[in-house]
């Protein structure tokens, strides 16, 4: 019985970082720019409703896109840099912006498009970009310790 405990505390610890990141809401308008600077220059960017214009000089490699909207329902922003991280996030109509600029940094990516992230260390968790709700971290330690139990392994 130790040890089922201890295996499910070690694969809680481990699983927690395999699910995506809660994304955040940028919200933009039709009488302002919001400019959008990543670490990286832009390689590919797609919004998910045409009333959401994402922009950016795809002749020339630039840090930044700008952003404009037209009222109605909420949508989503995808862009890929060029080193290959992913950058997604929500996107909502609002009369009044209180941020411009936003300037992202690598560690708000929610993944590389390889699926495998460059910048995780071996062995070091909290150094993955993209963690596991607890929820799904218990429910899959008690898969495992189920499977165990079947085939009378500890």
């Amino acid at each position: 019985m130790k040890n089922y405990i201890l295996l499910s505390m070690v694969f809680f610890w481990i699983s927690k970082g395999f699910a995506q990141k809660e994304l955040d809401t940028l919200y933009a308008n039709e009488n302002q720019i919001l400019t959008l600077f990543f670490p990286s220059p832009i390689r590919q960017a797609i919004t998910g409703h045409s009333r959401f214009i994402f922009t950016y000089n795809r002749e020339r490699e630039q840090y930044f896109g700008t952003l404009q909207s037209f009222p109605g329902p909420l949508s989503n922003l995808l862009v890929v840099t060029k080193d290959g991280s992913v950058y997604s996030y929500y996107l909502k109509y609002s009369k009044e912006l209180t941020l411009l600029n936003y300037f992202f940094t690598e560690n708000e990516r929610i993944g590389h498009e390889e699926g495998i992230s460059p910048l995780i260390k071996n062995g070091d968790v909290n150094s993955h970009p993209i963690w596991r709700s607890d929820e799904c971290a218990i429910s899959s330690t008690r898969r495992i310790v189920r499977i165990a139990e079947r085939y009378n392994k500890k």
